[in-house]
């Protein structure tokens, strides 16, 4: 007499397990941090990355650890949803909307930082929700329709994605990817945390300068520790600081030079921070424009 042992395959349909859903929180999110980290290349135009190879090594980490440490944020907030109302659909939707918000917010830190070297901070927001926001920001009817597009186009991306997750975390049952990747990522965060950590606690400014093109990156700081057990010499910290000649500031381009004339000429320069090129006009500025 033979037995027969009969394999159940699991259908989109069957309700998923709390545990499927969790996995799938969790590939989702790190397919969301790889398409922040792409557009998060856009810093890339405005950095001017300091000279050296571990200077470079902790940028290339900094990036990946800071990016995927965001979407790990959106993997946690999805925990107690699942436990508590373990369906795919509801999941799917607060998933999806929390996915769009960090890739948008990213996106749009991006044009911030382009633009003003800063990223969203308290400042932007007060600016943002205050009552005198239509007078400092002028968005034209053509990039609201812009962004409205994006954002639809983004909905449409993220529902794709989460359908395509599903598929493979139901397509893997019993197979742990998710630890190796989780270890890896775990590594490269881990490291970049203390490469910062001894570079703040020696005034390594090549590395510690390098976080402002980071949005909300918080690193760690360990300076105690470092001198405590010798690893970092505090007394040594201004002799290492004086090592880092970069910058992002190019001037000047050839030597000063002045040249007087007796009849100089009456010029009225008017200096502006900040302004935009586009509210020099008649109806924005009509004195300045005359």
């Amino acid at each position: 007499m033979s037995l027969t042992k009969t394999r159940t395959f699991k259908t989109p349909e069957t309700p998923p397990t709390r545990a499927e859903l969790l996995r799938w929180a969790g590939w989702f999110f790190l397919a969301n941090s790889l398409i922040t980290l792409l557009i998060a290349l856009r810093y890339l135009a405005v950095v001017d990355f300091p000279e050296g190879e571990y200077t470079r090594l902790f940028g290339v980490l900094a990036f990946v650890g800071h990016f995927v440490s965001l979407g790990f944020i959106g993997t946690v907030l999805m925990f107690v949803p699942v436990l508590l109302l373990p369906r795919r659909g509801p999941i799917f939707v607060l998933g999806i909307a929390l996915a769009v918000s960090l890739v948008l917010g990213v996106t749009l830190d991006t044009f911030v930082f382009s633009q003003y070297r800063f990223h969203f901070n308290g400042m932007v927001f007060n600016l943002l929700l205050g009552g005198a926001a239509e007078e400092i920001f002028s968005f034209s009817a053509s990039l609201w329709a812009m962004l409205m597009v994006f954002v639809a186009a983004l909905l449409s991306i993220e529902w794709w994605l989460a359908r395509r997750v599903w598929r493979f975390v139901l397509a893997t049952p019993g197979r742990y990817y998710g630890y190796g990747v989780g270890f890896l990522l775990f590594a490269v965060f881990v490291t970049e945390n203390m490469m910062f950590a001894w570079a703040d606690a020696s005034a390594y400014t090549p590395i510690t300068k390098q976080i402002r093109f980071l949005p909300a990156y918080k690193p760690l700081t360990a300076d105690r520790w470092f001198y405590q057990y010798g690893f970092a010499d505090p007394d040594s910290a201004k002799k290492i600081a004086r090592l880092d000649h970069s910058s992002s500031l190019d001037y000047p381009k050839a030597p000063l030079r002045c040249n007087t004339s007796d009849q100089p000429l009456n010029i009225l320069y008017i200096v502006v921070d900040s302004w935009r090129f586009d509210t020099l006009t008649a109806q924005a500025a009509p004195n300045i424009f005359r």
